[in-house]
């Protein structure tokens, strides 16, 4: 039964990653973009879009991105090319190999009842899967690894096999070098693996004690000994919050003079980020983030869809009243639903954050697959039938509202985080081979990345044109992507190249230039203007 139960969650969930992947969501955002691009340039040249041989991180404006995902979709572009399909898939497989994982590690859990089948059914039809699974997200890679790695921890534990924790320490250090967030909830999660058997497993302590020494200092170590590897907690964590220092200053002076020890024991920085991360933790326990309206970024927002389906909150309820009262992993449950908000509480853009928040999407899977276990005793045999009808039924609607969010409603949303108007840009250009020379604008929102994707570049030839973070006017091949909204004001013009020229929308026409047609999502939707110069 529960073979055949995951041959069709497996073929329902290749169904609903892979269909249309390179039209749904529609448009690419530049963090795929980036993606397809370094991998492109890794596979060509061994170096990365900037020139760096075989690098641990990216570096696009001191964020600082691991690697990972961009190795990944190598073989994937040297099969199939660079496109929207290629870089998407790497991210919608490790969506599937997870709930491969995380069904056997719910077995290893659960070897009875419908515990597992239901939580798995849970996990694949939750927005917070699919969403990030078409969307080239390295948290999925993530994901893949460290439910593997806990499955071979509980393997170890119960086997007392030392192969299986070599095995697992493995594939938690391999997930640091795809995502931040493991980085800080791996350490802290499989901390229970020693500290039970000290209690309980006292010849396996020093075992898991190493285990766990090594991993911890791994991910130290590439944060903080690796260059680079601190780039993106210095961007993101609430330590660097410009709010934070501004709250702290204005209550430290409405103290008044006279009262600086007060002041400093009440409104020191260590008080307002405690407050601030406790505030972001709790988000994600949240109604409105579970089943309102989502999460951020933006991108990852379908509106009025939640991270989880809505017909599971009564049983994430009941799975919730009922777990502790499970002789299976409820501490460790317990223990994980603790530790898997921390790494994204900690960070204070874009909360409550759909990426960095990944790690709770298992166990609240878990959670309410035992409410499923216990509605399926309770409503008895002569009921099940009713019972089934009812579940099928409303996850049927459910599904069906939050697809066609997902389809029709989500371009509206999503349309400039998604980055819509420079994906026609990027196709529009490719198709233009009449000019001799086309000039763009790359501000406020880089244009070029859009359009090397778009035509398959040759990354030597980007890598001797030169840093364009360093320049102000950037050429590569035909192509000249200006720094400023109205290039066709600002550029000296060749007569004897025929030239085409894209302004933003907002640039009027210069006396030396004439319009020749608009580009936009739609007909009156205006984001570029097409011009080309009045004597050619």
């Amino acid at each position: 039964m529960h073979r055949i139960g995951l041959i069709v969650i497996l073929v329902l969930a290749a169904f609903l990653l892979f269909y249309k992947l390179d039209q749904y969501p529609r448009g690419i955002h530049i963090d795929e973009v980036r993606v397809g691009n370094t991998a492109w340039s890794i596979l060509k040249t061994g170096k990365d879009f900037y020139g760096n041989t075989l690098p641990l991180y990216f570096n696009s404006f001191g964020d600082y991105r691991p690697m990972g995902l961009m190795y990944l979709t190598v073989p994937f572009l040297w099969l199939g090319g660079l496109s929207i399909w290629t870089t998407r898939l790497p991210g919608a497989i490790a969506a599937l190999i997870s709930i491969f994982v995380f069904f056997i590690l719910l077995r290893s859990f659960f070897p009875k009842g419908i515990t597992a089948i239901g939580a798995t059914t849970v996990f694949v039809l939750s927005p917070w899967l699919l969403i990030l699974g078409r969307s080239t997200s390295e948290s999925l890679p993530a994901l893949a690894l460290v439910l593997f790695g806990l499955w071979c921890w509980v393997k170890g534990r119960e086997g007392k096999n030392g192969k299986m924790l070599i095995v697992g320490t493995a594939a938690f250090i391999t997930s640091f070098f795809f995502y931040h967030s493991p980085r800080v909830f791996v350490p802290l999660v499989i901390l229970y693996f020693p500290f039970t058997a000290w209690h309980f497993f006292r010849g396996q302590f020093r075992h898991f004690l190493f285990h766990w020494i090594v991993i911890t200092l791994a991910s130290l170590s590439l944060i903080f000994l690796v260059p680079g590897g601190a780039g993106r907690f210095h961007q993101t964590s609430l330590l660097s919050d410009p709010e934070i220092v501004k709250h702290v200053t204005s209550l430290t002076e409405d103290e008044g003079p006279g009262r600086v020890l007060q002041a400093r024991t009440l409104h020191n920085k260590g008080v307002v980020v405690s407050q601030k991360f406790l505030s972001n933790y709790f988000r994600y326990f949240s109604y409105e983030f579970l089943f309102g309206d989502g999460g951020k970024p933006l991108r990852y927002s379908v509106g009025d869809v939640g991270m989880l389906s809505i017909p599971v909150l009564p049983f994430l309820l009941v799975g919730l009243r009922m777990f502790m009262r499970s002789k299976s992993w409820r501490w460790f449950t317990l223990w994980w639903l603790i530790t898997a908000p921390i790494a994204a509480a900690a960070t204070f853009d874009f909360q409550p954050n759909v990426q960095r928040s990944i790690f709770l999407l298992p166990v609240f899977a878990m959670l309410a697959g035992i409410g499923m276990e216990e509605a399926w005793k309770l409503v008895g045999i002569k009921y099940r039938v009713v019972f089934v009808g009812v579940m099928i039924a409303s996850t049927i609607g459910w599904s069906y509202f939050a697809v066609h969010q997902y389809a029709v409603h989500m371009t509206g949303i999503q349309k400039n985080e998604r980055d819509v108007n420079l994906t026609i840009l990027a196709s529009f250009i490719h198709k233009q081979t009449e000019y001799d020379r086309i000039v763009m604008a790359s501000s406020p929102i880089p244009s070029y990345e859009h359009v090397l994707f778009e035509t398959g570049f040759n990354p030597l030839l980007v890598q001797e044109s030169g840093d364009i973070r360093e320049t102000i006017q950037w050429q590569y091949g035909r192509y000249t992507f200006v720094r400023d909204h109205c290039p066709s004001a600002r550029t000296v013009v060749n007569l004897q190249e025929k030239t085409l020229f894209i302004d933003s929308a907002i640039c009027d026409p210069t006396v030396s230039t004439r319009d020749i047609g608009v580009l936009g999502d739609t007909p009156i939707d205006t984001y570029y203007r097409l011009r080309v110069p009045k004597a050619q």
